[in-house]
């Protein structure tokens, strides 16, 4: 296999609903309610923002490392992997879907945000884990769950 080490990139689809967000809020904000509700508004949309980018997912060498702040990283070697599907989860307050990664023997599951990452990064980490575990029954992520265009 060619790939040793792999990082799930990130995905912008979480910026432009947070910008139109903060549009509205700001509109309501210069037309009645102060500018105070627009400071506010940025700092906990920013802070929304920030905290989905801190959700980090590497493959390397046999092993999927999946960081989501502020726990300690989980990691899961690919001979362990269980079982591998989609979900939908509720991840800092809101429901998302998600792809889930379960090593039951260890007790350690490691969840993907789909709308957090690319999802041709998404295939290819598939595609790592079928490569390596081809017994293991995969999810297809299709454009129907990620809830996107393609």
């Amino acid at each position: 296999m060619e790939t040793k080490t792999f990082k799930l990139r990130h995905s912008a689809s979480l910026v432009p609903a947070y910008l139109i967000l903060f549009i509205l809020v700001a509109y309501l904000g210069f037309h009645g309610l102060g500018i105070w509700i627009i400071v506010v508004a940025f700092v906990v949309l920013s802070c929304f923002t920030f905290l989905g980018y801190w959700h980090n997912v590497t493959y390397r060498e046999g092993m999927v490392t999946g960081i989501l702040f502020p726990w300690k990283p989980v990691s899961i070697n690919i001979a362990d992997i269980s079982e591998v599907r989609q979900e939908t989860d509720m991840l800092r307050y809101e429901t998302r879907r998600c792809l889930a990664i379960y090593d039951k023997r260890n007790k350690r599951v490691i969840k993907i945000s789909l709308a957090v990452f690319i999802q041709s990064d998404l295939r290819k980490l598939i595609e790592i884990i079928h490569e390596l575990r081809p017994d293991l029954s995969l999810p297809e992520i299709n454009k129907y769950w990620m809830g996107s265009k393609w």
